[in-house]
């Protein structure tokens, strides 16, 4: 389960983050134990497990739960079945709870289900609503009414029954979505923060009725430079009104229209400060990566429910800065408020590594924030308090450990953060990973080719052999050639045929230097050790026996350098060097 945000901590949601049983009935009703789902039955004992969360610590009448389970007729032994499903039930959520925190009694002639009423998504949904509403602080209602919108999964209480049935059951859940969707709108607004218009369109078609996302819709396509289409917008919604219903659309939206056509819409409270818009030019030559930038664009995209760090790794010059552009362009609309880049340096030749303090300075400075405070934990503090309840992007590129990244983190949903490193980092084990492997051979083909302006005819295998599959060396090698119109790509494979020049030649020098500093000075010396001795492909065995350590010591070992991409990970008890790392560490 996810853990509430830290704003309401004080109010008992905190309990929620060490909670065994979470009962779900925004989305497929059932329950979830630590995040996994916990198996509750067949439909009727989920509907049942639902009448009996929704009166959360109220008895429900057996009868009643007849009447509604079996609303076509009930058979004769129907309480007889209610019965037997509540002790299915019970069996069932016992096994992952104690009896303290989820207990399935009967009592008089019904049954009762006794918990925090904050175990039912549904309940904690509506506290977390009365919560947004009672504070006068726009960024704090937005970040819990995130935290609220962010419980659902789904249509409230899917697979029990017919739609009509649901809504009749639900109390009015799905139109208090709809009201927190419009009050999120409202306080970004109110807070100068824009929401994306993609995202707004959606909503409008889903709802076409509903004045306030109407309302929205008009005024961010007019902002967007896009008044023909927002008047567009308002025409079909005043015609739908009237030919199904006869309405007209309300006062609201009329004054939008008129202010719309006379130019007259007011900005918002924050426009004189810019929208940061850091990410750099993408490369044109990116192949290759079709399926791990859609991964990162997948995963990316759940900030809108919770904060998504993505970590992407890989041995220097296999193209992570490269792919996490093209990626975030791709991602860059579903973050309005801000798309920021910072190299962090942490494997950068003869620079140190940029310091948290420092970073955040510039993070906050992005948004025109001079006064950071001097201590690491106060700046961090005041750019989480800023980000909060904005939709940001963020990536971070070279990263050198978690203790540089961590500090950096927004707090809530949201936002998104994309970290690269030649590290594998856990961003305090929040991050999904992403590791990224050397191309294949048509993918360099590709590269070289388009890098170097080749025809598609001509031959230049030998070239992206001799280069590893490395993006970087692909284009340092294409360059070569470019800037020698006398020479040929034979030429070309000449040069790089040489081990004791390859590594020189391809400007991977200073790249994988930088890699291999990051090693103590022992560490280094087995790393060219193993390079010059190991066989092709070893085990941890092998290793032992050249480093003279003891097995348990030279797999530690092994791993770190599998951590920092200096050796590759081959099977279960299998270590094997890139050729070109290999060259470099034996030299």
């Amino acid at each position: 389960m996810r853990t509430p945000c830290p704003c309401w901590a004080a109010s008992g949601v905190e309990a929620l983050g060490v909670l065994r049983v979470e009962i779900v009935l925004l989305g497929t009703v059932g329950a979830r134990s630590g995040g996994a789902e916990v198996d509750v039955g067949v439909r009727k004992h989920r509907f049942v497990l639902a009448l009996l969360a929704l009166e959360a610590n109220s008895v429900v009448a057996t009868d009643r739960i007849v009447d509604v389970v079996w609303r076509d007729g009930p058979p004769r032994s129907a309480r007889r079945m209610v019965h037997g499903i509540v002790s299915g039930l019970r069996s069932a959520l016992t096994r992952h709870a104690t009896e303290d925190e989820v207990r399935l009694v009967s009592e008089g002639d019904g049954y009762a289900l006794r918990c925090d009423p904050l175990r039912v998504d549904a309940h904690r949904f509506r506290d977390l609503l009365r919560r947004a509403r009672a504070t006068d602080d726009d960024a704090r209602r937005v970040v819990a009414l995130d935290e609220a919108l962010a419980l659902w999964r789904g249509p409230a209480l899917a697979g029990i029954a017919t739609n009509g049935v649901r809504d009749g059951l639900s109390s009015g859940l799905e139109e208090a979505r709809l009201g927190a969707v419009e009050d999120r709108l409202e306080a970004r607004r109110r807070l100068g923060l824009s929401t994306a218009v993609d995202e707004l369109l959606d909503l409008h078609r889903a709802h076409p009725h509903r004045p306030r996302l109407l309302e929205h819709l008009m005024l961010a396509l007019h902002r967007a430079g896009r008044a023909p289409e927002a008047l567009e917008v308002y025409r079909r919604a005043r015609a739908l009104l009237a030919e199904e219903h006869g309405l007209d659309v309300s006062r609201d939206v009329e004054r939008l229209h008129l202010a719309i056509l006379r130019g007259e819409t007011e900005q918002p409270p924050h426009a004189a400060v810019a929208v940061p818009a850091q990410l750099p030019a993408g490369l044109a030559d990116l192949a290759g990566r079709d399926a791990e930038v859609a991964a990162l664009v997948r995963t990316a995209s759940a900030a809108r429910s919770e904060l998504v760090v993505c970590a992407v790794d890989g041995m220097a010059g296999v193209g992570k800065t490269a792919l996490s552009v093209r990626a975030a362009h791709h991602l860059g609309p579903r973050f309005p408020d801000g798309q920021l880049f910072l190299d962090l340096h942490g494997f950068t030749s003869g620079r140190a590594p940029v310091a948290p303090l420092d970073a955040l300075r510039h993070l906050l400075g992005s948004f025109g924030v001079d006064d950071v405070p001097g201590d690491l934990d106060s700046a961090s503090a005041r750019w989480r308090s800023l980000v909060a309840g904005r939709r940001v992007l963020l990536l971070l590129d070279n990263a050198s450990s978690d203790a540089q990244v961590v500090p950096l983190l927004p707090g809530g949903p949201g936002c998104a953060v994309v970290l690269t490193s030649r590290q594998r980092l856990t961003a305090g084990g929040r991050a999904v990973p992403l590791s990224l492997e050397p191309l294949l051979p048509a993918a360099s083909d590709e590269v070289f080719r388009t890098a170097a302006a080749l025809p598609e005819t001509t031959g230049v295998g030998e070239v992206t052999t001799l280069c590893g599959g490395l993006p970087l060396a692909l284009r340092s090698a294409a360059t070569r050639l470019r800037n020698r119109p006398l020479w040929t790509v034979k030429d070309l494979a000449a040069l790089l045929s040489d081990p004791a020049h390859v590594v020189a030649e391809l400007r991977l020098l200073h790249a994988f230097d930088s890699s291999r500093a990051a090693l103590d000075v022992r560490s280094r010396r087995a790393h060219s050790l193993l390079a010059r001795c190991a066989p092709a492909r070893f085990g941890v065995a092998t290793a032992a026996a050249l480093l003279d350590v003891p097995p348990r010591r030279a797999h530690r070992l092994l791993e770190d350098l599998v951590d920092l991409h200096l050796l590759v990970a081959d099977g279960a008890d299998g270590y094997s060097f890139h050729d070109l790392v290999r060259l470099h560490a034996a030299s």
